[in-house]
């Protein structure tokens, strides 16, 4: 059987994508890059702003005369927008067969079997805040750079972002799976890891934090360069920024999310710090890595800005 996916959003999703793909070739499924190949289609789905959702629907709209043509085709939805909107997504398109949320990808094997038997709509995004895919290694698409999840969901609620309520609560993954990742992938020719989380900075497996985690993954010595997103301010610490500037592979990138230069609105979106923490940090940032790059987000027109 044939199964197709498509991405949308953020790394984390491309990611997930990777590991789907590793839990349904495990399952002898295939997973195929050309969409008139496919028996089952997939889109894997975000939720961080309306239009990504308007995005997919739109898709799956004109996925209909597909369906049209081969009446066993199967469109299904995992990822943000599934947990969000659950089985409401078949009130909003009868075209989706099955919905399955972040943390039962391990099911989609047993889904989409059952489907061909029995083609009822099926649901399954019961939250499961202990998933963190242990020892299930991805399928990386990547020509150099190979994503990395380190962890899972967010524990922030930052008053604009729904990622907590569709990604769930921090959980990490083991130092040992992460280093035995990184060191396949580096047997396998990629040069460059971005270790993702929804928040990496708050990694924390058995009292070893984000800043422990980048001093191992730097001894790795089948790669060669280390990135890491997304991070938070409030969880910067000076011991990253030591790491990142006594490693000989951590590169000299952060993208560290301002969203806002005035406290009162800081307060309003719940960041947790200040705008003087902010600068506070970028000093130390470019006191320890004089010629680093940094990156941010802005969002204009916060409600009562």
């Amino acid at each position: 059987m044939n199964v197709y996916i498509e991405t949308y959003g953020c790394q984390m999703n491309v990611a997930d994508s990777e590991l789907v793909a590793s839990i349904l070739k495990d399952d002898k499924l295939s997973v195929v890059t050309d969409i008139a190949d496919a028996d089952v289609i997939i889109f894997n789905t975000c939720s961080v702003r309306q239009h990504a959702e308007d995005r997919v629907l739109g898709r799956i709209s004109n996925e209909m005369s597909r369906k049209r043509d081969k009446r066993n085709l199967k469109i299904g939805v995992i990822g943000c927008m599934a947990q969000r909107l659950d089985a409401k997504l078949n009130d909003l398109n009868s075209n989706i067969d099955f919905v399955v949320g972040v943390d039962q990808y391990k099911h989609l094997p047993k889904i989409i079997a059952d489907l061909f038997e029995e083609p009822d709509f099926k649901c399954n995004t019961d939250v499961d805040d202990t998933e963190i895919y242990k020892d299930i290694y991805p399928i990386h698409t990547g020509e150099f750079n190979a994503f990395v999840t380190i962890m899972r969901g967010c524990n922030n609620f930052c008053s604009y972002c729904i990622v907590p309520y569709t990604r769930g609560r921090e959980r990490s993954r083991p130092i040992e799976d992460i280093i035995n990742e990184i060191t396949k992938i580096g047997q396998k020719g990629f040069m460059d890891v971005t270790l993702l989380g929804q928040n990496v900075n708050s990694y924390n497996y058995k009292s070893i934090n984000f800043a422990e985690l980048l001093r191992q993954v730097n001894k790795i010595n089948t790669i060669k360069r280390v990135r890491f997103v997304t991070s938070h301010p409030k969880d910067l610490s000076d011991e990253v920024i030591n790491v990142m500037a006594e490693s000989g592979k951590v590169c000299e990138h952060l993208h560290l999310a301002m969203q806002s230069g005035d406290d009162e609105i800081l307060a309003k979106m719940n960041r947790g710090y200040t705008a003087q923490h902010f600068l506070d940090i970028t000093r130390k940032l470019r006191k320890a890595m004089p010629d680093i790059a940094i990156t941010t987000d802005i969002i204009a027109g916060f409600p009562g800005e």
